[in-house]
């Protein structure tokens, strides 16, 4: 697929817990199977784009059903947006939160696992996390009610 054709399609919700528990750090993702299907398409083209490429994810604003599969003790402040953008070191799996902006650099070796990530999700699974300790990204299924 040529990248610059690609067209968002389906739900993708990220969020973190307002305050910051030690048991759910870092940001939040679910999806539904349109959404998962749609950013491994993006990021399956990213892998193979030159960094510094960007593209930008509207993110719906997730409820109960997304952000109580792993707890309902903390309020959420959910991002309306995603930038990721194409790292040019292989490894890199980093966010950056500046001016009400959520922007993920993500490196060519780091995109399999967020691949993964999506494709449990899809699959109702997920309670794990990828990227360090502060840059952590959980995966999370939605309930059905």
């Amino acid at each position: 697929m040529n990248i610059s054709k690609w067209k968002q399609s389906g739900n993708t919700y990220i969020w973190k817990y307002k305050s910051d528990p030690r048991n759910y750090p870092g940001w939040h993702l679910n999806a539904d199977k349109k959404g998962c299907d749609s950013l491994i398409e993006l990021l399956s083209s990213l892998s193979n784009e030159d960094s510094g490429l960007k593209r930008t994810i509207s993110l719906s604003k997730p409820d109960s059903r997304q952000y109580n599969v792993p707890t309902s003790q903390y309020k959420v402040k959910a991002e309306a947006e995603l930038v990721i953008i194409k790292s040019s070191h292989d490894n890199d799996f980093h966010f950056n939160y500046d001016s009400n902006k959520l922007t993920l650099n993500i490196g060519s070796l780091q995109i399999p696992a967020f691949v993964r990530g999506l494709v449990d999700v899809a699959n109702g699974r997920g309670d794990y996390c990828i990227g360090d300790e502060g840059q952590e990204l959980w995966f999370w299924w939605a309930t059905k009610s």
